[in-house]
């Protein structure tokens, strides 16, 4: 009986896993999907050709200075001002530029973001 039970535990601890490791590849894929819809929502051209790119522009040290630029497969790019991005894209971009980027001037950029959105608000 004891061996049937260790089984048993051993089944569900498996099973545990496995749907431990599904939900996390649905948040992964939820999270693309959502930025890619944000991506469509700013150039509803942008997947065109299948996939594209998006990167930032810019003045590090400057956040007013930043563009996202986002570029398709034929080598055609649309830039939209850092105002015009979400912060998930925002965040997304910034953390392609690790580690060049040091975490003073990310979060420089992030309360910058903030404060453009805050002023929408008013």
């Amino acid at each position: 009986m004891s061996h049937k039970n260790e089984s048993h535990k051993a089944m569900i601890k498996e099973r545990k896993e496995r749907l431990k490791s599904l939900m996390e590849e649905h948040a992964e894929l939820q999270t693309k999907l959502f930025r890619s819809l944000e991506i469509q929502m700013l150039w509803n051209e942008a997947f065109k050709l299948g996939a594209c790119t998006s990167y930032l522009t810019g003045n590090m040290m400057r956040p007013e200075s930043l563009q996202l630029v986002i570029e398709r497969k034929d080598g055609k790019t649309k830039s939209f001002p850092i105002k015009e991005i979400s912060r998930d894209l925002l965040e997304f971009n910034l953390s392609k530029l690790r580690p060049g980027l040091n975490q003073q001037d990310r979060t420089k950029i992030l309360l910058f973001w903030e404060k453009l959105h805050d002023n929408y608000k008013s």
